[in-house]
């Protein structure tokens, strides 16, 4: 489901008066200087929202930004060598990726298709 029919359909259990919605404003995960806001969905049966409530909603944001974030992160930590002596430090090696017959292709005139189409 795209954001536009989300949005079209929240709107429309909003006059119903199935729903409410607020926005809440949270400190992002990454920069606490700054801050975004998003939309919490509330049945129609609640009233004032409490200052404890919107720290909950804030919480569980907080918490499914991290976990949605910790993937990548492991992915990158996985990918990491870590060495076994802390003070050592491992340099990396420059691997040379283009093959021989690249080389010769492009010393004998080939021109690839992003190149051609900007030529264009």
């Amino acid at each position: 489901m795209d954001r536009k029919t989300l949005t079209r359909t929240l709107n429309k259990l909003q006059q119903e008066g199935s729903c409410k919605c607020i926005k809440v404003s949270a400190p992002l995960v990454t920069n606490y200087a700054r801050s975004r806001l998003f939309d919490v969905i509330l049945h129609s049966s609640v009233g004032d929202v409490s200052p404890e409530l919107v720290e909950q909603f804030r919480t569980r944001q907080r918490n499914f930004d991290t976990e949605s974030r910790a993937g990548a992160a492991a992915k990158v930590k996985q990918n990491q060598h870590m060495t076994a002596i802390p003070g050592l430090r491992i340099s990396r090696r420059v691997k040379v990726y283009k093959p021989l017959l690249l080389e010769a292709m492009y010393a004998n005139g080939f021109i690839g298709a992003k190149m051609i189409r900007a030529k264009l």
